[in-house]
């Protein structure tokens, strides 16, 4: 039933992203690499090696006992509120350099630089509510 739950739920992003034109405005290779390597790195600098454990066993690859199971979950929630600290963290930079940059600035220079800095926070969300659950 999860499963489905994921499948219906992407299906009505892609769909409402669909609809509001090319899915290509949706992705900023930039943005998500500053929202996923800051939060990894942030992430990783205060848990180490058990980062990568603790997503190892949220995917179900390794098993662990019952002790380490409740440190990979603080881990994993560790992540998840990174992730989103990283994706305003990197929305409110994308607004300084354009407020900084505002007087050469016009419309069709200031919406997608806008945009852009969105996509952080989607992208920060998006990650944190289906990456780490």
């Amino acid at each position: 039933m999860r499963v489905v739950g994921y499948i219906v739920g992407l299906g009505l992003f892609a769909y409402g992203m669909f609809l509001g034109g090319s899915l290509e405005r949706l992705f900023d290779f930039t943005s998500l690499l500053i929202v996923m390597g800051a939060a990894l790195a942030f992430t990783g600098a205060a848990h180490g090696g058990d980062l990568w454990r603790a997503l190892k066993a949220g995917f179900g690859n390794p098993a662990v006992n019952e002790g380490e199971s409740a440190h990979m979950i603080q881990v994993l929630r560790s992540l998840r509120a990174t992730l989103l600290g990283a994706g305003i963290a990197a929305t409110l930079l994308g607004w300084i350099q354009m407020l900084f940059s505002f007087e050469t600035l016009t419309a069709k220079t200031f919406g997608p630089a806008a945009a852009v800095s969105l996509l952080t926070i989607f992208y920060a969300v998006l990650l944190s509510e289906l990456l780490v659950v």
